[in-house]
């Protein structure tokens, strides 16, 4: 799912419901099976189980052994699907050569160009002319990786398409780092701090401009109170938001609070 061909049966609900399985104790995958797909669909072409699985033991979510399935995440991680979603974060984008880190980074460094596909054909046409290293990318792997790029937070679906918006993935990332509230930083020092986190969205900085999807996150957490972006015009440490002129701020930033 992750590291090659991305399943499209294989979405954050099913492996959340997979895992969810577990929590009690381990049980063997045909018990597991049980659990999580109806009786109707185990001798059908609509089988999802083995795809759900793989998906999962590709994060390393679980861990099959001597024919028993074991959690291996602690169980306050399936509170709900908004923590599930910060441990899968941390492993979805941990390897930088898989197939789904290489399209999300494709995909965001794409700007506006992604946003004139009218189909996935078209998009998934463009994803591969920039992918690198031999990888391919086929319709089915874009149909399956918007409902993880919009579930892991670095877009919002809309018409079945992705909106570049990483509002969700960096407000997990400011969590998980836990920076001193109201306190000012230099955009520098933000970077530094959260690009080891952040490798898909902030892999190729040119000139210290921030692609679309990143500053639509960025001007979406501002908005909402959680930092406060700042420019103050005697800094020579600038950094550029991908311009928008219907925004207070269209583009040039240079400290930022965290506020929430």
């Amino acid at each position: 799912m992750f590291k090659d061909r991305m399943k499209t049966d294989a979405i954050p609900e099913r492996v959340y419901a997979l895992c969810c399985a577990l929590k009690k104790k381990s049980l063997s995958r045909n018990a597991l099976r049980e659990c999580v797909e109806p009786d109707e669909f185990a001798s059908s072409s609509m089988r999802y189980f083995p795809n759900v699985f793989a998906a999962a033991i590709q994060l390393n979510l679980i861990n099959e052994s001597e024919g028993q399935v074991s959690l291996l995440i602690g169980k306050e991680k399936l509170t709900n699907m908004s923590e599930f979603r910060k441990e899968i974060s941390l492993r979805a984008f941990n390897d930088d050569t898989s197939l789904f880190f290489q399209v999300s980074r494709a995909y965001l460094g794409a700007n506006e160009e992604i946003l004139g596909f009218d189909n996935v054909s078209k998009m998934s046409d463009f994803i591969q002319s920039k992918l690198a290293n031999g990888m391919t990318v086929f319709e089915d792997d874009m149909r399956a990786w918007r409902f993880w790029a919009a579930y892991l937070g670095i877009g919002i679906i809309h018409d079945m398409f992705v909106i570049p918006n990483m509002y969700v993935r960096i407000n997990d990332i400011l969590n998980a780092i836990k920076f001193q509230k109201n306190k000012e930083l230099t955009i520098t020092e933000l970077i530094q701090s959260i690009q080891p986190l952040c490798k898909e969205g902030l892999s190729s900085l040119v000139n210290k401009s921030f692609n679309m999807g990143f500053s639509n996150g960025l001007r979406q957490l501002h908005d909402s109170g959680r930092i406060e972006l700042r420019y103050m015009p005697d800094s020579n440490d600038v950094w550029y938001l991908f311009k928008m002129e219907e925004h207070i701020i269209q583009s040039a930033i240079t400290h930022v609070l965290i506020k929430g």
